[in-house]
């Protein structure tokens, strides 16, 4: 009686398991992104050896996220039209142009123009990779969410190794660390070119290409109204700190009474937002596979309370007698604590824009063109108010933007919670 359903079983085992193409993806997603990381943290490090200001610093990571935001939906597009593969392809291209210019150059006019080719490299491989996994999982929702999963892992992890490494290149090379961070991009390259192989694209089957009309469609949802500006202030905060940290705990001790500004070497900075990128992975991972039943919405709203907890912690941590206080261990304990909460926005964001798009299957580029669409907006504000802010208090500035952020957040969300579920899963398991 239960040979069916035990084959069955099987049958869907096998249906989750990963191919070569789809690993190869992910292990290049997870070298771009440490190259992309290692790049963001040195330009940090390079612009204070420069003598610029924190809002110059911040109108470079809005450059950055604005031209993500930009070119995201038309690759986007393209990918429905043209292949996905091309456009993974363009990614590594775009980020070692980027960082070899750098390696030559002190001219602010064109370091800026290095991260808006960055810009581009994050555009053109967020939305190929992403379509050509849900192109790849159409046979099993089973593997499209583990690997969606896994996607956001990796990303976060090359970013942490990225901190690792771009660290470590500034202390020991300098300026010609940017150069060698240009053969970490012709990895990633090798690894898209040779590992992936071409997928049936239904977007391209059907004969439907995206247009900006697609996105407007798409914004006349309430849901999307009401999730977008959450996501956007998340991203917001996103922006303020992976931008403006490293930039103020760099170059020499100011002798200020705030206890993260200045007097930090890039192995110490890289090394500390590798920890704190980890541990915010591994709350992801935990979210993912353990806490899969908590509704998107509700998940989202325990995050936003996170947010809170984690600026009240590095509020602690920035403001306490000294590093050998008893103080900071027990304000890292509640960071760590606030992070873990506050992962938990991720994985229930990215699965209710997955809902959205199940409505859309002709769009799927297109829609995953969105997901970076929202995630660089944010990050492009919160990284131009950012600058303002650490001008004005340093770290307690972003902290204070932070608070701001969170509170923006929230209100959303509970707006978003009040809304009738036509999503149908969408406030089903994540």
């Amino acid at each position: 009686m239960h040979a069916p359903t035990t084959a069955a079983a099987r049958h869907a085992g096998r249906d989750a398991r990963m191919d070569r193409s789809l690993i190869s993806v992910l292990v290049a997603v997870l070298v771009l992104r440490m190259a992309s990381g290692a790049m963001g943290l040195m330009v940090g490090l390079y612009l204070k050896s420069l003598g610029v200001t924190a809002t110059v610093v911040g109108i470079f990571g809005a450059a950055f996220y604005i031209t993500e935001l930009l070119a995201s939906p038309l690759f986007g597009a393209w990918t429905d039209r043209y292949g996905r593969k091309p456009f993974m392809l363009l990614g590594p291209v775009f980020g070692g142009v980027a960082v070899l210019i750098t390696a030559i150059t002190a001219s602010i006019p064109l370091l800026l123009f290095t991260r808006l080719l960055e810009g581009l490299s994050t555009a053109s491989s967020v939305p190929s990779t992403l379509s050509y996994i849900s192109d790849a999982s159409d046979h099993s929702p089973r593997l499209r969410a583990r690997v969606v999963s896994l996607f956001e892992i990796v990303t976060i992890g090359g970013l942490a190794l990225g901190g690792i490494v771009g660290g470590l290149l500034w202390d020991h090379f300098g300026r010609a660390g940017f150069a060698l961070d240009a053969l970490v991009y012709g990895v990633s390259l090798l690894i898209f070119l040779w590992g992936v192989a071409a997928v049936k694209e239904a977007a391209r089957h059907d004969g439907h290409n995206s247009r900006l009309s697609d996105y407007v469609r798409l914004f006349r949802d309430p849901h999307l109204l009401s999730f977008a500006p959450a996501w956007l202030a998340v991203n917001a905060i996103l922006g303020v700190w992976l931008n403006l940290l490293p930039f103020l705990m760099s170059g020499a001790d100011t002798g200020s009474d705030q206890n993260l500004m200045g007097g930090f070497s890039g192995r110490a900075i890289g090394g500390m937002l590798a920890a704190l990128i980890l541990a915010f992975a591994g709350g992801i991972l935990i979210w993912g596979f353990r806490f899969g039943h908590v509704p998107r919405v509700t998940a989202m709203l325990w995050a936003s309370g996170g947010l809170f907890l984690t600026a009240a912690a590095a509020w602690g941590v920035n403001n306490g007698p000294d590093f050998d206080s008893p103080w900071v261990l027990p304000a890292i304990v509640a960071l760590l604590a606030g992070l873990f909460l506050q992962s938990g926005f991720t994985p229930a964001a990215l699965g209710y824009l997955a809902d959205i798009s199940a409505r859309f299957p002709k769009e799927r580029g297109a829609i995953m063109g969105l997901y970076s669409v929202l995630l660089a907006l944010g990050q492009s504000i919160g990284a131009a108010a950012g600058g303002r802010f650490a001008d004005w208090d340093g770290v307690n500035g972003i902290i204070i933007l932070s608070l701001i952020l969170g509170v923006i957040a929230t209100g959303c969300i509970l707006i978003l919670r009040r809304l009738p579920e036509e999503l149908g899963v969408a406030e089903q398991a994540a």
